[in-house]
């Protein structure tokens, strides 16, 4: 066997290697592998980010995102149904005014006693403003009597 091919062969072992270590790391860990910018999740410092688990059990983000596409489909008040607590008429209206886009789920935080904080960044479409990102959503989600996650609070800025 030539050198090169030698060190090419060395050079694949020592990558799957590493891949294969990161791959187990990732199973070990919680729903955040790392914080950034703070040192746990603080969800009103924009700076501050959460670098999430691929592996994660994705399940509590669920509720969450089943509202934030009844909203972009233009169903907020569906989405009240949805969720436990009762939004006023006017943060609908907005919703109306200023179409939701796209979400990106921006840091998470699981609670010991079950609970699951999830903040989202999203994008809207502000007329002739244009489009940003940038309006917060704070969810609570926890398992219901029966087992399944539901949306327990819900906070939003625009």
């Amino acid at each position: 066997m030539s050198i090169k091919k030698r060190s090419f062969f060395t050079i694949l072992v020592a990558t799957m290697f590493s891949g294969a270590f990161a791959f187990l790391c990732c199973l070990r860990s919680g729903p955040v592998l790392f914080h950034i910018g703070a040192e746990h999740a603080d969800f009103e410092n924009e700076q501050a980010q959460d670098i999430l688990n691929p592996l994660r059990d994705r399940s509590p983000e669920k509720p969450a995102e089943s509202i934030l596409r009844e909203i972009r489909a233009g169903h907020c008040l569906t989405a009240v149904q949805l969720s436990e607590k009762a939004w006023h008429d006017p943060l609908c209206q907005r919703d109306t005014e200023y179409k939701l886009l796209d979400w990106s789920l921006k840091a998470r935080s699981d609670d010991p006693s079950g609970k699951v904080v999830l903040f989202y960044d999203v994008k809207r479409d502000f007329g002739p403003k244009g489009v940003r990102w940038g309006d917060p959503y704070w969810f609570q989600v926890q398992r219901d009597v029966n087992g399944h996650w539901a949306v327990i609070s819900l906070e939003r800025w625009f």
